[in-house]
């Protein structure tokens, strides 16, 4: 995950180097303290999830129902992306996010509170997309950094076809044993 925040508190530093001067040694401890930042809160980041898999729900036209649905949605994936998916390699975190994806809006699907399957998943599905690596990994082979923007697509593209792995196999399933009808 990219820490913006350390981001600017280098960036502030370089222009502090600039202006005061600073020693080396003033420069690594201030760097030090800058690495040992705490990160956001894992319930701020979970409710920011549900907000954003809501927004995007919206965006892709589901209903008020939906919109609900797809923030409670978000809240499970997202608390299961952080509190679990670590414990599995890359990969297998994200086959399992995007099949709990599937199964949490077929689950509210089915109880009636979500009423549109389509932007339900489209919109929690869309939490997993590697959007920022993508998008640099175009900018690097535009800038002729071939080898690492090869890498960073291909990364991109694994999160994309994991996600895809596991949510197409729950459809699946969903489709041949319990005969359901896909998107």
């Amino acid at each position: 995950m990219t820490r913006l925040d350390k981001v600017t508190a280098v960036n502030q530093l370089s222009r502090e180097i600039e202006e005061k001067g600073y020693s080396v040694e003033e420069v690594r401890r201030r760097l030090e303290k800058i690495e040992q930042l705490p990160g956001r809160p894992k319930a701020a980041q979970i409710l920011v999830a549900g907000a954003a898999c809501a927004c995007f729900c919206f965006l892709f036209g589901g209903s008020v129902k939906d919109i609900i649905a797809d923030f409670f949605t978000g809240l499970a994936v997202y608390a299961f992306v952080l509190m679990v998916c670590g414990h599995f390699s890359k990969i297998t975190g994200n086959v399992l996010s995007g099949a709990l994806i599937v199964l949490c809006c077929l689950f509210f699907y089915h109880c009636g509170i979500g009423e549109h399957l389509r932007p339900l998943v489209m919109g929690t599905i869309l939490l997993l997309v590697p959007g920022l690596p993508f998008t640099n990994g175009i900018r690097d082979l535009a800038d002729g950094d071939y080898i690492s923007g090869a890498v960073r697509l291909l990364d991109a593209v694994l999160v994309f076809m994991s996600v895809g792995a596991g949510a197409g196999a729950v459809f699946l399933v969903y489709h041949h044993l319990l005969g359901g009808v896909l998107l």
